[in-house]
């Protein structure tokens, strides 16, 4: 690593401590969620990842580290109340979320992050690696092609598909014990009503409220 470059990735790094840690530790402490130092550390060295390798993978339109943490770490932790089960699979996963920030601050819990995309993949193993997450694994492929050997209890999707596709892709990895959390951003009224009835009785949606965001938040839940 040559010196400016060195000399770069510091400033970076301080400058995502600077502008991200005041905001994650107040948005915390609103979710009620309780973050140790390493766990701050973890999730401020993602956010940090995710600005320099968005420069050619193009992994978020969001390049301030405040609004990171507001719509990426913040969004997804906001959602922990309500995630259930031991084995969690982020369908989709992109550049990590939810699957890592709730990787992060359920250290007991093992988590599946899927994408389709290699280079994503090559950036999720290198986040994984690089913070220390124990309990993360990565497999690249399709959500429809994924046959894994042990079912899981949540499956998770942020801003994947429309609920609709998601059921139908991911008819291989519903079971009776499992259920679906997509997380959507106003009331997916239109979503909802082209599904059967069947299916729509065994579905709710959550109202989330997400700290220092001025934007609608929902959870479908489906239980299979």
């Amino acid at each position: 690593m040559t010196r400016s470059h060195s000399n770069t990735v510091k400033n970076s790094i301080h400058r995502v401590e600077a502008e991200g840690l005041p905001i994650l530790q107040a948005g915390a402490e609103a979710l009620g969620i309780d973050l140790t130092d390493t766990m701050q550390r973890q999730l401020l060295e993602h956010i940090e990842l995710l600005a320099r390798w968005n420069r050619r993978l193009n992994l978020t339109a969001i390049t301030s580290p405040r609004q990171m943490v507001i719509q990426h770490i913040l969004d997804s932790m906001a959602i922990a109340s309500i995630l259930t089960g031991r084995k969690i699979l982020d369908l989709g996963s992109g550049g990590g979320y939810p699957g890592i920030p709730l990787a992060v601050i359920f250290p007991q819990r093992q988590f599946t992050l899927l994408d389709s995309r290699g280079k994503r993949i090559e950036f999720l193993r290198h986040v994984v690696g690089k913070i220390g997450l124990s309990n993360t694994s990565t497999v690249k492929t399709r959500v429809e092609d994924y046959q894994p050997k042990q079912k899981f209890d949540t499956l998770v999707c942020r801003a994947f598909s429309s609920l609709q596709d998601m059921l139908r892709r991911t008819q291989g990895l519903q079971h009776p014990t499992s259920r679906l959390l997509a997380m959507k951003g106003k009331y997916p009224v239109e979503e909802i009503s082209i599904l059967p009835d069947s299916l729509q009785r065994r579905l709710k949606v959550e109202s989330v409220e997400v700290p220092f965001l001025d934007a609608k938040r929902h959870l479908v839940v489906i239980q299979f």
